[in-house]
């Protein structure tokens, strides 16, 4: 028996995307597969059953270019529709009505909706009504500006000076600083409580080398060499630092610093066979001395780690306290950077039931496309909207009660290229696990030759090996090619 080759081989899977409006559905569309179509038909589905209006649907994707192709695919399908003779009147009907109404469809981008959302309900939102959204010029220069301004404030500070002060010197930079900032900036919604600090180490080791330096020089009497030996010329010049740390505070802050820069206490030159043996220890001398080095050295390793890690820790504490706090002046100002509208949009669907409720009332149907790529809030803004209202309470987005058929998730996880986003095949997974127990694969591309297809299927399947790269790679499904015999 020979099968039809105008009749994809994953038929069933796209009738499915037209047939079962009422089933929540995560489609795994591979390349040139159509997904961009599946999604067209889903809300052509939705609109001619009707289901919906098409003001009640939220269509969403990832950039303005894809959001602008979407809305123009979309009205192409619905005056097709509208005008085709074999459709039943009353859907034409539902078409042509959908088709009038274009402008007020949401076929918008995640940042977009978000920020609808936000200007529908600014007071519930903790917003002035008249909130404005920053570019991307405008956030970065006013970002540039307050941390200037937090980074002057901070050497002057009695609790931050001295820990900045201890950072710059053991080797950290105000751009190694800035890149914190950066990305607690861009991720302000992720930090969580401060972090515990714990007290630094009491500090010992200055005052265990001036205590060694008498058995420094016991050790070095039996070298034969004397003074022409390197390992005794090391400790010489390291009883020389001895004795100017003796003038000062060996617990302060200044010494350790001072050994810091001095560098290796422990030395690795100087012959065994050149050094006589201790009667105290009935141990070469040599590598008795090289042994009490490397103690001390390590003792010097560990209080400047110590002393780094505790200044460290005060920083990112004070960086962490300026974003949040940036965070807030930016919402009671109504200056919104794009991250923040996805957060603000999110707290606002799930802090105030009320809100919540509206929305889930007025979008029906909530359809997102290119889901690989977006920021994982939009799983929560979409499991809030497209949740029961039973669940209105709930504040755990994977605890919700999904409405059955309202979600409907496109995208391909083996094009996930946005890590920057926080867009990562282990969110998208997790979020495909919660929604539906298995995804609906669409595996015949329409792009390209047999030939093309073979080679690039043979390749890939080797490369892309989730179980050598768990959590950082996805499962390759081949792709099967129209006109392919096989």
């Amino acid at each position: 028996m020979t099968s039809d080759r105008s009749t994809p081989v994953d038929q069933t899977e796209r009738d499915s995307i037209v047939q079962s409006l009422d089933d929540t559905l995560f489609v795994e569309a591979g390349a040139g597969t159509g997904k961009t179509s599946a999604m067209v038909s889903r809300i052509v589905g939705l609109i001619e059953s009707h289901r919906c209006t098409i003001d009640q649907i939220a269509a969403i994707t990832f950039a303005d270019s894809a959001a602008s192709e979407l809305r123009e695919r979309v009205r192409l399908a619905l005056e097709s529709r509208s005008l085709d003779p074999g459709s039943e009147q009353d859907k034409r009907d539902r078409c042509r009505l959908a088709l009038e109404n274009m402008e007020s469809a949401s076929i918008q981008t995640l940042h977009s909706f978000s920020g609808a959302l936000l200007r529908q309900r600014p007071l519930e939102a903790g917003l002035p009504p008249d909130f404005e959204t920053w570019s991307e010029i405008q956030a970065g220069t006013d970002f540039e500006s307050r941390w200037q301004q937090w980074l002057n404030q901070a050497l002057e500070s009695d609790g931050l000076g001295p820990a900045l002060a201890a950072a710059l010197t053991l080797g950290l930079s105000l751009d190694n600083l800035r890149s914190i900032a950066t990305a607690f900036h861009g991720n302000y919604d992720l930090l969580g409580d401060p972090a515990v600090l714990v007290p630094p180490l009491p500090r010992q080791a200055a005052k265990r080398l001036t205590e060694a330096v008498g058995e420094i020089e016991r050790l070095c009497s039996f070298a034969n060499l004397g003074d022409a030996d390197v390992l005794v010329q090391h400790a010489v010049r390291l009883t020389a630092l001895c004795q100017r740390l003796q003038s000062s505070d060996l617990s302060s802050d200044m010494t350790l610093i001072t050994l810091f820069r001095w560098g290796r206490l422990s030395h690795q030159r100087g012959r065994q066979s050149d050094w006589e043996t201790d009667p105290v220890s009935g141990a070469n001398a040599c590598a008795a001395l090289k042994a009490l080095l490397t103690d001390l050295e390590a003792d010097r390793v560990a209080e400047i780690e110590n002393y780094g890690q505790d200044a460290l820790a005060r920083l990112v504490d004070g960086i962490r306290q300026f974003i949040l706090g940036y965070a807030e002046d930016r919402r009671i100002e109504g200056t919104a950077v794009f991250h923040d509208l996805l957060v603000w949009a999110r707290d606002l669907l799930k802090n105030n039931e009320e809100a919540r409720a509206h929305f889930q009332g007025h979008f029906k149907y909530v359809l997102i496309d290119e889901f690989q790529d977006t920021d994982p809030i939009q799983a929560e803004i979409s499991c809030f909207l497209a949740s029961e209202a039973r669940d209105a309470p709930k504040r755990a987005w994977k605890e919700l009660t999904l409405v059955p058929g309202k979600l409907f998730v496109v995208g391909d996880p083996k094009q996930s290229i946005y890590r920057f986003r926080r867009a990562d095949i282990e969110a998208v997974e997790a979020v495909r696990r919660t929604l539906v127990a298995d995804p609906t694969r669409l595996v015949q591309n329409f792009r390209s030759t047999p030939g093309i297809l073979r080679w690039v299927n043979r390749l890939f399947e080797r490369w892309m090996d989730p179980e050598g790269t768990p959590g950082l790679q996805a499962e390759y499904i081949p792709l099967i090619a129209q006109q392919d015999p096989d």
